[in-house]
């Protein structure tokens, strides 16, 4: 498997509760639940004794994951702390759950070794903001492709129609001093700043480039970009958009500045389903005071917008491939720094801990087949 060693997003928050919940992530089914003190806990889904599906098992009351089949108990830590009609728990009977987090509304899980190499990106924006949504998506293709469109900011003006008199690009590395690493480890970390000048624009002008649209099936998207773009030019007497990416392997936090002043925050996580599969999770916030009505319609608003963005993007998204041999403009940079950086963190990832991981113990460890015909299974004592 080629993911990179990095923090994924896994689910959210509210998906994960004291019954437990299969996890197809990583090319593998997991069992996630929340122990007695409502801690998330992760781990490889069969049970070690004849692989039952732990998913379909219950928590107790003392927050331990019970095994729908034999009732073999694991406490959050993975080990097993009970075996009916038995005194000896076999070495083999314990699990090695993956190093979780819970933040900004979704659970997280280290990928690639047995300890983080890097600490769980911060995104402060997120306790300070005055509104906040959360939006998932399923997309059929890898995690690095879905993080590096987020770094072609050309695609914003080309594809999405951001109005734009002028677009002035910037990729940062480690050694980038016009963007120093915020929230993110600096060996794990790349950047990027986009400045979009708006046009002077008339309300006809701005309907026109909406309505040009129509026939590449972009017009709701279309029109809410150019219109609320339009919008706030004449409102707020907005003349520059500036967003400032901070990015790590397999996501993103990226601020919105209205004429430098910080308006948008969003946190973007890419986890994959399997090598060609990969779900994408997005926490909007917002910045603004104006009472919690407004506050409300505005984080519908832009929320709604992130999610046709996103939407309009799935299908280009799932053609690309960065395999190929590509050809590349001075504007490409950024997604260049950010390939690199994954790639960078492939080679990270602990071939030990991969050749274990889910580490299942030698449960059905088939060793003969008796003189019936029935496979003979190691009793892994």
């Amino acid at each position: 498997m080629s993911f990179a060693a990095s923090w994924y997003a896994l689910a959210r928050s509210s998906e994960i509760g004291t019954k437990p919940k299969r996890l197809t992530r990583f090319g593998k089914n997991l069992v996630a639940w929340r122990d007695r003190q409502g801690k998330p806990s992760v781990m490889g889904e069969s049970c070690p004794h004849f692989g039952a599906s732990l998913a379909a098992g219950h928590v107790d009351r003392d927050g331990c994951l019970v095994c729908p089949f034999h009732r073999w108990r694991f406490d959050a830590g993975g080990a097993c702390v009970g075996i009916p009609g038995s005194n000896v728990i076999p070495p083999t009977a314990h699990r090695s759950p993956m190093v979780t987090a819970e933040r900004y509304g979704l659970v997280w899980a280290w990928w690639g070794s047995a300890e983080p190499r890097f600490a769980l990106p911060d995104f402060p924006q997120y306790d300070d903001a005055k509104a906040r949504s959360v939006h998932e998506f399923a997309i059929r293709t890898p995690v690095p492709v879905i993080v590096a469109n987020s770094y072609d900011a050309r695609h914003f003006v080309e594809f999405h129609r951001t109005p734009a008199a002028a677009i002035r690009f910037r990729a940062e590395t480690e050694s980038g001093k016009a963007l120093e690493p915020v929230g993110i480890d600096t060996d794990a970390w790349c950047g990027s700043n986009a400045v979009v000048e708006l046009p002077d624009m008339s309300f006809g002008e701005a309907l026109d480039s909406a309505l040009a649209e129509r026939s590449r099936g972009q017009f709701m998207t279309t029109l809410s970009t150019v219109m609320g773009t339009w919008l706030m030019m004449r409102t707020a007497n907005m003349r520059t958009i500036r967003t400032e990416m901070h990015g790590w392997p397999t996501g993103h936090s990226t601020t919105t500045f209205i004429d430098e002043k910080p308006k948008y925050a969003l946190l973007a996580a890419a986890c994959p389903v399997d090598e060609s599969q990969s779900m994408l999770f997005g926490v909007m916030t917002q910045s603004h005071k104006r009472g919690p009505i407004r506050d409300g319609l505005a984080s519908l608003v832009s929320g709604a917008q992130f999610a046709q963005h996103v939407g309009a993007d799935v299908a280009i998204m799932e053609t690309l491939n960065f395999d190929a041999r590509g050809v590349h403009v001075r504007e490409d940079r950024a997604t260049l720094e950010y390939l690199k950086l994954y790639d960078k963190f492939v080679g990270r990832v602990d071939p030990a801990w991969l050749e274990g991981w889910p580490y299942e113990g030698r449960h059905l460890s088939l060793a003969r087949k008796g003189r019936n015909g029935v496979q003979r299974a190691s009793s892994g004592l």
